[in-house]
């Protein structure tokens, strides 16, 4: 759990994330940190409160996101995903994504980024991934 001291006035936020609850002083409230923060949701003063980041990256769907690599690359996925645990936990979370797939999103960003030490995409295939371009 995380804190932070906001200005009651104009909901600034002033402190934080800190590991223990700050003492407020005149004109100042703690606060609980939502979680996710920073990477899915920011402080917003005007609303004074926690809001979801929108991404700007459009949502493509599994089948969309999948058609990014080769076929070479899916089946070097999938033998991979028999032996490593960290590939079979791509693909099954890759296979949750009910809403879309966004290419910004940390979680995917980091696990394609894993597919180049582990032997699977070369670091400029990952970043063509990460990008959105198709296979030529």
């Amino acid at each position: 759990m995380a804190f932070a001291l906001i200005r009651n006035s104009d909901n600034a936020w002033l402190a934080g994330p800190l590991e223990q609850q700050p003492s407020p002083g005149a004109g100042e409230r703690a606060i609980e940190v939502a979680l996710g923060y920073p990477e899915r949701v920011a402080w917003s003063p005007a609303k004074g409160g926690f809001v979801d980041i929108v991404t700007a990256s459009p949502l493509l769907t599994v089948g969309r996101f999948k058609l990014l690599f080769t076929y070479q690359e899916r089946a070097a996925l999938r033998a991979a995903a028999q032996s490593s645990d960290l590939i079979a936990d791509f693909l099954d979370l890759l296979n949750g994504f009910t809403d879309g797939v966004a290419l910004d999103d940390p979680v995917l960003v980091a696990s394609i980024q894993a597919l180049v030490p582990a032997g699977l995409l070369t670091a400029a295939r990952a970043e063509q991934v990460l990008a959105g371009i198709s296979p030529a």
